[in-house]
């Protein structure tokens, strides 16, 4: 959050000096404190909501009610709040901000194609982000990534229009290019810093589901039946991909297939299968 903060300020600092303008950097550490005590208290309804996700009933998807129920308490964390995407792909996510405040979300079809063993992986592979908190720190990382990328761009259109013609004759130019560098660097340093730590926290959770069922091979045949499921998830958002077991949008063919193993959230699964299939526990 400090670094996002830092950041944020820069831009705001950056184009306030280029457009001779300090309410512009004023405006700019308001806007960073209210977005990030804003992404840390909701970033976990956004990504409900962004998902079209919705609670699963008292009476439905009791395999799954039952299992988190019993992973929970073996992991040691409160029951998370249990939500649905109604869709045939299989994939899920957990997020929040802590134990108390923890959600995670399955969709319909990897309830109904994976195994109760496979499911109990996938399953404990979410739980173990929650425990790991995982959930605060991805949520955080996806909303003030996006929102550096916001900031940047505001700024550069308004020094493309800010300014009067003085300025742009006395050294604009050279400014103006500084600009256009700045506003296309920071967002993309913001955003590969959020998939490194993605990548990374996803190997942990993938070792704390191997740790939490006592069965590594579980998740390892889950995640080789998710590596094949064709169903495309419609439901997925760019700014929330990083949260699912999987990459959602792998499924994609051409150049939406590129775009997204550039910028992938998620660490290959055959590597991931390795990994859990070396482990002993």
């Amino acid at each position: 959050m400090l670094f996002f903060f830092g950041l944020v300020v820069g831009i705001s600092f950056f184009f306030s000096y280029l457009l001779g303008n300090k309410s512009i950097f004023y405006m700019g550490v308001v806007f960073a404190l209210v977005m990030n005590g804003l992404s840390y208290w909701y970033s976990d309804k956004w990504a409900i909501a962004l998902n079209r996700a919705r609670p699963i009933g008292e009476n439905e998807y009791k395999q799954v009610q039952e299992s988190v129920a019993r992973l929970s308490v073996l992991a040691q964390v409160p029951v998370p709040s249990l939500y649905v995407i109604e869709s045939n792909a299989m994939n899920a996510f957990a997020t929040g901000r802590d134990y108390n405040h923890s959600a995670l979300a399955v969709t319909s079809g990897l309830v109904a194609r994976l195994t109760p063993e496979q499911l109990d992986g996938v399953l404990a592979h979410e739980i173990g982000h929650i425990k790991n908190y995982d959930i605060r720190l991805m949520a955080l990382a996806g909303v003030l990534a996006g929102l550096v990328s916001i900031i940047a761009n505001f700024f550069l259109r308004m020094s493309l229009f800010g300014g009067n013609n003085d300025e742009r004759r006395e050294g604009g130019v050279l400014l103006l290019a500084l600009a256009f560098l700045f506003a296309i660097l920071a967002p993309l340093f913001a955003q590969l810093l959020h998939l490194a730590i993605s990548r990374k926290r996803e190997f942990l959770a993938d070792a704390t589901s191997a740790y939490i069922t006592k069965n590594p091979r579980g998740l390892a045949s889950a995640l080789r039946e998710i590596s094949r499921d064709a169903f495309p998830l419609t439901q997925a958002q760019p700014s929330t991909a990083h949260l699912f077991i999987a990459n959602p949008f792998r499924s994609q063919k051409g150049f939406a297939s590129w775009l997204g193993n550039l910028f992938a959230t998620h660490p290959a699964i055959e590597e991931r299968v390795e990994v859990l299939e070396q482990m002993v526990v």
